[in-house]
This record gives structure tokens, sequence and C-alpha cells, in this order.
């Protein structure tokens, strides 16, 4: 265990992306948030046309008040999963180059001899950088995901202090425990889903000789492209881009502004927040009906493949490129 414990540092040590990127994004979430909150209270720095005619920014905080309490929950909860989803989509790019460059770095910088010398196994070094990606990426996510829902109810009560008892109207309006609830059980599922895209990865990464994104982009879009241009219909173009991109979601709001859906689709398997007429819901989902799937276990087989291979690879390789 603590060998394993020493592995992950090394690798968040050497991938300072981890620690600083984070960071960023909640410091873009403080100065977006806090540049809004600031200008809807300074007249003329923001006006926006009506039906009724031109609305002053200063009147934005009265009449969010004055909205009936399911659309003040649209707002919010919209403005909360938004957050969420574009925090968790950068993030997972983040992984996918770390995974990329996990297993190419070490022969780029020369260091694979050095850590071949210690006693730690190959099977241990890929797995170590798996890891990274099935765990530390998503609790990373999540932490992020946390932090900035609290930065933007924090900025903006303050920005309502100026109404009597109103600063906690947002944490009110707020479903926390529900969204939460509802990313955490679909980071897991992502997870899931793309675990052969990871295993795939790492194997571009333990093969190629020269930029390892070419070979990991270019092979399926290949595939695809002779599956789909020339009507083969085996299905695998289909199944690639199942899995291609990751972290897709998709925020429904519907014409009434009384009703917002959160959906993210993985295996033909959907979660839902629903907010309607002041009332939340949560839909999972059938667990079992998800680990019931076919494509699940097939992807789970087939990225287990590619995680074999590259752990194959890496066990013959020296320094060269």
């Amino acid at each position: 265990m603590n060998s394993q414990i020493a592995l992950l540092r090394r690798e968040l040590w050497e991938h300072t992306s981890f620690r600083w990127l984070p960071l960023i994004l909640l410091g873009i979430v403080l100065l977006a948030n806090s540049a809004v909150a600031w200008m809807v209270h300074i007249d003329g720095m923001i006006h926006i046309s009506t039906d009724h005619g031109p609305l002053s920014a200063m009147d934005l905080p009265q009449q969010f008040l004055e909205l009936p309490l399911s659309q003040q929950e649209l707002i919010v909860n919209t403005t909360l999963i938004t957050t969420g989803m574009i925090i968790n989509a950068v993030l997972t790019i983040m992984m996918v180059f770390y995974l990329l460059d996990s297993l190419y770095g070490e022969r780029k910088d020369h260091s694979i001899l050095f850590w071949k010398s210690l006693p730690v196994s190959d099977t241990r070094t890929v797995f170590t950088k798996l890891l990274v990606a099935v765990l530390i990426v998503p609790v990373t996510v999540f932490a992020t995901r946390v932090a900035a829902d609290l930065i933007v109810l924090l900025v903006h009560s303050i920005s309502l202090r100026e109404y009597s008892g109103e600063a906690s109207l947002l944490w009110q309006r707020a479903h926390l425990a529900g969204i939460w609830g509802m990313f955490s059980i679909a980071l897991v599922q992502q997870v899931i889903w793309s675990f052969p895209v990871m295993g795939w990865l790492l194997f571009c990464s333990a093969w190629s000789r020269k930029a390892p994104i070419i070979a990991a982009v270019l092979i399926p879009a290949m595939v695809v492209l002779v599956d789909t241009g020339f009507r083969l219909n085996t299905g695998v173009g289909e199944l690639l881009l199942e899995r291609f991109p990751l972290a897709v979601a998709t925020l429904e709001v519907d014409n009434e502004m009384e009703a917002l859906t959160y959906r993210s689709y993985f295996g033909g398997t959907k979660f839902g927040l629903n907010v309607t007429e002041g009332d939340i819901g949560l839909s999972m989902g059938n667990p079992r009906d998800y680990l019931s799937e076919p494509k699940v276990w097939y992807g789970l087989l087939v990225g287990a493949l590619f995680i074999w291979l590259a752990i194959w690879l890496r066990r013959w390789q020296d320094d060269t490129l």
C-alpha cells in the first residue's frame, strides 16, 4: 500500500496539471461570477432589451426575486449544472492528454531506464497510471465541481445582501444534494463507459514513437470513415462513435421555462435531474439494467486487452523512440 501511494504521488508530482488546472478553473468561476455580480449593481454597465423596453442591470436582482419559485430554481440549478458540465469536460480532456503522455513521456525524456531500475513491476507502473484516470481524476472533478458550486452561491448571495432576508435565498433554491448525488453516480458510469478509451490511450502511449495523439485519433477515425463511407455496416464505426467524445451531457429546458433536465447517456442508460414546480426529481436509472448491458462488459474486456498490451510493450521497451 505504501509503495502504491508513493507511485501515485510520483504521478501527481510529475504532472503538475492535476494541481494547477482545478485551481485555475475555480479562479475563472470566481472571477466570472464576481464580475457578473458587480456589473448588475452598476447602472449603465449592462442593458437588456425586453418587450417592455430596456431593463437596467440594476433591476436584475429585484426581477429575479419576483420570479415564481419554479423559475428561480430553474435559473439557479441550471447555472450550477452548466458549471459542473464545463468543469467535467475540461478535466476529462486533461485526463486524455495525461494518458497519452504517461508512457510515451518516459521514453521521450529518457527516464524510463531509471524507473525500470526500481523494484517496481511494469504491471504496477501501468496500473498506477490507470488508477490516476479511474480514481484521482474523477475525485478531482467532483471536488472541483463542489467547490465551484459553493463559490457561485456565495458570490451571488453576497450580491443579494442589500435585500432584507434574501441573502440565503439562493441556497434554498439550489438542490445541492440532488445535483451532487446525481453527478457522483454519473461520474462512476462515465469511468466505466470510457474504460476502453482509457486502455486505448495507454496502448497508444506505449506503442507510438511520435505524437501518440495522432495514432489515438487517426486510427479510430479511419475505421469509422471506412465503415460508414463504404457502407460496410459492420457496427464497429457505431461502437467507436458511442465512446467518443467523453464527458458528453445534455441540458434541456422546456419552452415554459419551468423545468430543466440534465441527461448523460452512457451505454443506453440515462441519468436525469428534473426541477419542476418547486420540486426536484432525480432519475438514476436502474444499475442492474446498466450492468446487464452487453456493451458495458464488451468495453471492459476491450479496455483490459489494451492495458495488457501496454504492459507487454513497456516490458520490452528502452529509451529509444
